[in-house]
């Protein structure tokens, strides 16, 4: 019985090893993120080009001030994310001017659903890191 579950886990492991291989996200240089981000940003807020062109060059700055801080502090998140804070802040601070009241709005709640589910897919880990504990 131990060894058919101990195959069955082992199977179901090596399945999830290839699947998260194959969705796995190559880092992608500040230009090709805030490529992405803008022209998704403006298909789903509905940007005109000059604000998408803002847009891209908001994320794009602040991808490189991010990378720069976090190369900066390799061992330090503590550091890292106290200099991080103003840059986020003032990327804040430049989307609101940019964006109108309303797609302001739609961006802060599309955040918070992106939030949201990121969590909820780290407690789904972790849940299922305590049940293989638990089959141990």
């Amino acid at each position: 019985m131990k060894t058919i579950l101990l195959s069955i886990f082992a199977f179901a492991f090596t399945l999830n090893v290839f699947a998260q291989a194959s969705k796995s996200k190559a880092p992608k240089s500040p230009e090709e993120a805030a490529k992405i981000h803008s022209e998704r940003l403006g298909k789903e807020l509905g940007l005109n080009a000059d604000q998408t062109a803002k847009i891209y060059t908001l994320f794009l700055n602040q991808r490189t001030k991010m990378e720069e801080i976090k190369a900066k502090y390799p061992n330090d998140k503590e550091k890292a994310k106290a200099e991080m804070k103003p840059v986020k802040e003032q990327f804040k601070a430049d989307m609101k001017s940019t964006l109108t009241p309303e797609q302001y709005a739609k961006w802060e709640e599309m955040k918070k659903k992106k939030e949201t589910e990121k969590k909820n897919k780290k407690q789904e880990a972790l849940n299922d890191i305590k049940e293989d504990d638990l089959l141990d």
